[in-house]
């Protein structure tokens, strides 16, 4: 006949559950393979065992995870070994970084002294341009008033002709 008992189907021989039953004696039965029996202590002292073993094996590889992923290198899966190995890889870089960014900084200021200079040389230009621009519309409009309406040469012309001639002689002069 069997039984099922914990979730295990446990067999008894017809005859020796017979003689139980006749006899009123207690029977020895077999324990079926993977069924385990404790006791209330037994069970909690287990899940406590199985509880720290667990907590252990995810400690352990969440350090081996982390310590890949910092490229750390150190002996042991203890918490003890990955903060001293992360502590002395965080120095050594805070004193190699600190020289590395002052240098990169000191080459963005001179990147940036050169573009002002650029700048302000191109402002420069350009406003010696509108200058020249603006005084060449003044004499332009100023030898124009000058100049009657009807003339044999174009008005324009004339202008024209006076501006080259009053340029050629100021190069003179600066000779």
């Amino acid at each position: 006949m069997k039984f099922k008992f914990a979730g295990q189907e446990i067999e008894i021989d017809d005859n020796t559950l017979k003689d139980a039953l006749e006899k009123q004696t207690q029977v020895e039965l077999p324990k079926p393979n993977g069924l385990v029996i404790r006791t209330p202590e037994e069970e909690e002292t287990f899940k406590t065992n199985i509880r720290t073993e667990a907590k252990q094996t995810g400690v352990e590889i969440t350090i081996k995870e982390y310590r890949d992923k910092l490229g750390l290198s150190f002996e042991g899966k203890n918490m003890d070994a990955f903060t001293e190995a992360y502590k002395k890889k965080v120095l050594e870089e805070a004193n190699i970084q600190p020289d590395t960014k002052v240098k990169a900084l000191e080459s963005d200021i001179e990147k940036l002294r050169n573009n002002i200079q650029t700048i302000q040389s191109e402002k420069e230009r350009v406003e010696n341009q509108f200058q020249s621009f603006k005084i060449g519309t003044q004499i332009q409009t100023e030898i124009g008033s000058i100049i009657p309406q009807n003339t044999v040469i174009p008005k324009d012309d004339m202008i024209t002709i006076i501006k080259t001639n009053m340029i050629l002689q100021s190069k003179m002069v600066k000779r």
